[in-house]
C-alpha cells in the first residue's frame, strides 16, 4: 500500500500543472474563467461553493488544493491502493481526463502492466 505517497505525488503533478493561466483558447478555461496548479476556476467554484474569479485563482496555493486533489482525484482511483508508480501514473492521468476515466481501466489486470513504462523513477 502507498498511503504515504500522495504527498509525493501530489508535488510531482504541481511541478508539471504551473502557475496561473486565462488563456481563452484553453478549453478549461471556457468562459472567462481561469487555471491555477492546474485547477480550473470551475473546479474550484464546485469545491468551495463560492465563486473563483481570477484572483481567487491567482491566490491559490498548493496547501489550498491538496484536500480536493485527495479527495476528487486521488481517491477517485483509489491511489492508497495501487502500487507505488502506478499510483502516481493513475492519478496524473485522472487529474488530466477526469476521474471517470482511469478509474475503470485500472482495475483491469493488463492496464497496470503497460502503464509501468509511463511511471517517473525516483
Amino acid at each position: 500500500m502507498t498511503i504515504e505517497n500522495f504527498d509525493h505525488c501530489l508535488e510531482m503533478l504541481l511541478e508539471h500543472e504551473g502557475g496561473f493561466s486565462a488563456d481563452p483558447f484553453d478549453k478549461g478555461n471556457r468562459g472567462g474563467g481561469s487555471t491555477m496548479l492546474g485547477v480550473t476556476s470551475s473546479v474550484w467554484q464546485r469545491w468551495t461553493g463560492k465563486p473563483a474569479d481570477h484572483d481567487t485563482m491567482r491566490a491559490l496555493e498548493p496547501k489550498d488544493i491538496g484536500e480536493m486533489y485527495r479527495a476528487w482525484y486521488w481517491d477517485a482511483v483509489k491511489g492508497d491502493e495501487l502500487k507505488a508508480g502506478l499510483d502516481w501514473a493513475a492519478f496524473d492521468w485522472c487529474v488530466n481526463s477526469g476521474a471517470k476515466r482511469p478509474s475503470g481501466p485500472c482495475k483491469r489486470p493488463a492496464v497496470p502492466l503497460l502503464m509501468v513504462s509511463l511511471v517517473p523513477r525516483r
